[in-house]
């Protein structure tokens, strides 16, 4: 909660220009292959779940797409940002409070994907205010959790399937 109000507090330090809410969709990246074991690329099945989630996006406007600095969370990211025209936004997958800040104070009133890992979407749901998701377990590829956070700092979870 402490990151959401810092986040907050550097929204609203600056004149508010945007009266719509701030909007973060989360996705754990798709299916990896086995090999490298240090930072595998995506299956095939883990590619045809990062063309469909372009697909799902395809008529959302976002303004900004973040990965982990991993190549399974690029590969996930790039179909959508290639769609949209955007450059993927690289972060370190545990620094979500660093994270949370940059969306704040670049992206208010805008919409963005971050595409995470199964041990950080659900601290990022948690972080933002949203309802405790629990834990993502390492064979669920297939959660998706748009998060809204108002002018105010409520925040709305909708957690999908894609």
């Amino acid at each position: 909660m402490a990151v959401l109000l810092t986040a907050l507090a550097v929204w609203t330090a600056a004149p508010v220009l945007a009266q719509a809410p701030t909007t973060l969709i989360l996705v754990r990246h798709a299916e990896k292959a086995p090999e490298p074991a240090g930072d595998p690329v995506l299956s095939p099945a883990g590619e045809a779940r990062a063309g469909h989630l372009a697909e799902m996006l395809g008529k959302e406007e976002l303004a900004a797409v973040y990965a982990s600095e991993t190549t399974r969370a690029r590969e996930t990211a790039r179909p959508t940002a290639e769609d949209q025209g955007l450059e993927i936004t690289s972060y370190p997958p545990l620094e979500l409070e660093s994270l949370i800040r940059r969306v704040f104070a670049e992206h208010r009133g805008e919409t963005v994907l971050v595409v995470g890992h199964s041990n950080t979407v659900p601290d990022l749901v948690r972080l933002l205010g949203g309802e405790d998701p629990g834990e993502m377990p390492e064979t669920e590829y297939d959660s998706l959790f748009v998060v809204t956070v108002s002018l105010e700092g409520q925040a709305g979870v909708l957690r999908l399937a894609f």
